[in-house]
């Protein structure tokens, strides 16, 4: 049905196996309107790459006659890649500030560097210390035994990066665990040699570590919404609910840090009436400046995922997931999006139209690729068995449909949607409960699978390079291709086998006795017997 959007290779071995992939994966079925049907479009999209492999899937494309509505009705976004590009867009602070940040990455000029980190607040301090901390083994080790109240947890600091999902906020939340032990580092630090210590301007203040709290907290949403689409068993409703509640805490955390500053701009104002309150007027300006900036960055995160979130009314497979929940169906737009009247409740009948144009451009006269149904063995009687001379025979000519080619007289996704949505139950497959539907209702139980078989997150199709990493070993290394994927194919459908505590505490026997066999020079003597059998017994007699 689509294609998630991700990292992807850009080698030319790589470039020449899309094309093989491409050509043996598509099989294109025209319909009335000129529309194609895709049996398998994993492959169809333009991925956001600007190189060589970009053009060449382009290109695949354009022969198969793919017009650029369908190719975007089936162009998906990974969850992660937009969370993180969100979250990215809240961490980064000003756009003078990251302009400084990266000429000084480019230069590779570290005083530059570290001043532009110190420029985004308390989040570049915290920065600056981790660099510190890890850039001598000496310091981390002083670090690491620090202790508290006679508690010592050894825990280091979580280098944030670039390319790790969510690694900032790992990083801050760490970075507050230790908070009591950094603080006492501080206090106890005696300067040896060259090593000064930090820039006095990169220790946080009480007003920082306050700012770093509001940032760890704005981040742990990013966080909680990447946990809740990844891993298996997720689907596109997962993405559709997750960004849906990820732009409404976003835009409620925004309105609260734009309500907090402009009461302390209030507050400075009145305090600048008063000679007397110097110091209080200074804090409330300070205190303004730093939710105007936290502010800044709620808007920043919000837009961008804003952005993608707009891209679903150009692929209504996210719509569809849901819809096709037969749990949910259209009243889960009416449940979330009824609390704004004036926004999200208008775009429900667009969302309904999509669906159904989906419906009726692909699914609704296709061919059905039901299983065919057994409409009784030969050997068995027939309860009215008619001659084929008979003059009552052609009435019953054709009377019986044997598989489910017959064009439908039923609109069944139209007659899904008018119906109410079933009890939720907690044990509830959706997959079963479609499958069981491919002979009764072949078309919408089709689209309903096409849809749930799209991943909401790249995370899952990454996890196979490194699980292929692990099949190819050194003496494996001259593995085909279609051995590979039948390997991982079945190590997906059939997952790790579960191992009871008998099968445990044989394998402990068995460890136990292999370890009775080794002697005092290791030498393992549990097969030493191999060569004792009778016939390595005899003498070899040397041949006359």
């Amino acid at each position: 049905m689509g294609v998630i959007d991700g990292d992807v290779h850009t080698s030319k071995e790589m470039e020449m196996l899309l094309a093989a992939s491409f050509n043996s994966a598509i099989r294109p079925r025209r319909l009335a309107k000129n529309s194609v049907i895709i049996q398998d479009l994993r492959l169809l999209t333009e991925p956001l790459l600007s190189s060589r492999l970009g053009t060449t899937l382009n290109k695949l494309i354009i022969s198969a006659n793919i017009d650029r509505v369908m190719r975007e009705r089936r162009r998906l976004r990974c969850f992660g890649h937009v969370v993180n590009l969100s979250a990215q867009a809240f961490t980064r602070g000003n756009a003078a500030n990251d302009k400084a940040l990266q000429n000084a990455l480019k230069e590779i000029d570290k005083p530059a560097e570290a001043i532009a980190w110190r420029n985004k607040g308390s989040l570049g301090k915290m920065r600056n210390n981790i660099t510190w901390f890890r850039g001598s083994g000496q310091r981390k080790q002083q670090f690491g035994e620090i202790k508290v109240a006679d508690n010592s947890d050894h825990l280091q600091f979580i280098c944030p990066n670039t390319t790790r999902w969510n690694s900032i906020f790992l990083a801050a939340d760490r970075f507050l665990v230790v908070k009591d032990r950094l603080l006492k580092f501080w206090q106890e630090w005696n300067p040896v040699g060259a090593d000064t210590g930090l820039h006095p301007a990169d220790m946080l203040t009480t007003d920082d570590w306050l700012e770093l709290e509001l940032i760890h907290d704005a981040l742990e949403t990013f966080h909680a919404a990447t946990m809740h689409v990844e891993g298996h068993g997720t689907f596109l409703s997962n993405w559709t609910n997750a960004i849906d509640k990820l732009m409404d805490m976003i835009g409620e955390a925004r309105d609260n840090l734009k309500k907090l500053a402009v009461d302390d701009k209030k507050k400075h104002t009145a305090y600048s009436k008063n000679k007397d309150d110097d110091t209080k007027a200074q804090d409330a300006l300070a205190k303004c400046k730093r939710y105007e900036f936290l502010f800044k960055c709620s808007s920043e995160a919000f837009e961008k995922a804003e952005k993608y979130y707009n891209h679903c009314d150009k692929a209504a497979a996210y719509y569809l997931a849901i819809v096709l929940d037969p749990r949910d169906k259209m009243n889960w737009f009416h449940q979330q999006w009824d609390k704004y009247p004036t926004t999200k409740a208008t775009w429900i009948p667009g969302v309904r139209r999509q669906v159904l144009e989906v419906w009726d451009d692909e699914y609704y006269q296709a061919p059905s690729a039901a299983p065919p149904t057994r409409s009784g063995d030969a050997d068995e009687p027939s309860p009215c068995k008619i001659s084929s001379s008979s003059k009552y025979a052609r009435f019953f000519t054709n009377r019986h449909v044997v598989s489910g080619q017959a064009p439908q007289a039923v609109d069944h996704f139209r007659q899904y949607l008018d119906e109410d949505p079933i009890a939720a139950e907690i044990d509830f497959d959706v997959i079963d409960y479609w499958m069981k539907r491919r002979v009764t209702q072949p078309q919408l139980a089709q689209m309903a699978l096409d849809v749930l078989a799209c991943p909401p997150m790249s995370d899952d199709c990454e996890r196979l390079f490194s699980s292929a990493k692990i099949l190819l070993a050194d003496r494996r290394s001259r593995l085909k291709i279609d051995i590979i994927e039948a390997c991982e194919c079945l190590r997906q459908w059939l997952g790790v086998a579960e191992k009871d505590e008998s099968d445990l505490l044989k394998e402990e026997e068995e460890a136990l006795q292999g370890y009775q066999h080794v002697n005092i020079l290791g030498n393992n003597q549990e097969h030493g017997g191999i060569l004792d059998g009778p016939e390595f017994d005899q003498d070899i007699e040397d041949d006359e």
